[in-house]
């Protein structure tokens, strides 16, 4: 049942992420459609907060970070998804992600294996992910079993097929029993994803410490240091100190002028 297009190339053609149910006796399933989340050459967070106001009505189970295989590099535009997605959503997301590339009918470059390309685009993706997330995503690869912490789908015509007419991959690999099973593994391994809006921002870290360190500026102002200026003022004065009464008598006022 195709309920939405979609442009493997940029954003799709709706302009939310929407959640479409199905109900199957008391087993409901929830999928969140999103758009692409990069607009040109910046990151388009009101799809990422649209995300979360879904979230917060409903644990997910299965995150699918998709991306492409025939890309070589993780990019500064990629570093800035990870980090965006773990501040709007929190690192806890990255512990129920499973890792997707798309263009799985790609043939390695000579001399290299396919499984050592998938392999090593899973790898480089997965390093930068861990620095943005904290080390999250190692989680959800274990629970997979899955060292490079990968799957590899292709949904195009050109697919090579099986005798049943499923799509496979260069490598043999049956492309949606494959996912579906990576996608169990995951769901039953680990728990749901709940959004938590406190931890959403790296800017709300700590965020506990203020008062005490208020209460701590206070204490510290009242006990040492308004004691030391009077006490400095006690033994030296100034114009302003407890010698300024001085300042009342005319003969002393027009010595100070004087003396100007």
């Amino acid at each position: 049942e195709r309920k939405q297009k979609v442009n493997p190339y940029g954003v799709s053609t709706i302009d939310k992420p929407t959640a479409i149910s199905r109900t199957r006796g008391e087993f409901t399933l929830t999928l969140i459609d999103t758009p692409g989340i990069v607009i040109g050459d910046r990151i388009h967070e009101a799809t990422l907060n649209t995300v979360a106001d879904i979230a917060r009505e409903t644990q997910i189970d299965v995150v699918l970070y998709v991306d492409r295989l025939d890309v070589y590099d993780v990019s500064s535009l990629d570093v800035q998804i990870f980090e965006s997605i773990t501040r709007v959503l929190g690192q806890d997301l990255w512990q129920n992600t499973l890792l997707v590339l798309t263009h799985g009918e790609l043939e390695p470059p000579k001399g290299q294996t396919y499984a050592d390309f998938v392999k090593g685009r899973a790898e480089r993706l997965v390093e930068s992910i861990q620095r943005a997330s904290g080390d999250n995503l190692a989680s959800a690869n274990a629970a997979n079993g899955d060292s490079a912490g990968a799957v590899v789908i292709e949904n195009s015509s050109k697919c090579n097929r099986n005798w049943s007419s499923e799509r496979i991959l260069p490598d043999g690999t049956v492309v949606l029993p494959n996912l579906m099973q990576k996608m169990a593994e995951l769901a039953t391994n680990a728990l749901p994803y709940e959004y938590n809006p406190r931890g959403k921002s790296a800017d709300s870290k700590h965020k506990w410490l203020i008062p005490f360190c208020f209460a701590a500026q206070v204490l510290l102002k009242h006990f040492v240091f308004d004691k030391a200026v009077k006490q400095w003022d006690t033994y030296h004065g100034d114009e302003w100190g407890p010698k300024q009464q001085e300042y009342k008598d005319d003969k002393y006022m027009q010595k100070m002028m004087e003396a100007k």
